[in-house]
């Protein structure tokens, strides 16, 4: 298993429930990203977890840049069309 924050924190979780958590987020990883973006209050915890369980940087950025490709004109069209 990569080095984790959560190597500090293995007094509260066990070694097993940090390596399932983060074979988890690796897997499915995109998904999350993604829906984090449209999911009020969920982005900083993601991306908090994300990091903490030491999902790849390169993994990340690509999820994010793919979730802002997605998220930024749909946010611009429901402004143009409601915003007035």
């Amino acid at each position: 298993m990569k080095y984790s924050l959560l190597f500090h924190f293995e007094w509260f979780f066990s070694k097993d429930a940090i390596a399932s958590a983060s074979k988890w987020l690796s897997k499915r990883g995109a998904t999350v990203i993604v829906a984090s973006r449209f999911i009020p209050g969920s982005r900083l915890p993601t991306y908090v977890a994300a990091g903490t369980l030491g999902l790849s940087i390169w993994k990340f950025l690509f999820y994010f840049l793919v979730a802002s490709i997605l998220w930024t004109p749909l946010l611009v069209w429901l402004a143009v069309i409601f915003g007035e």
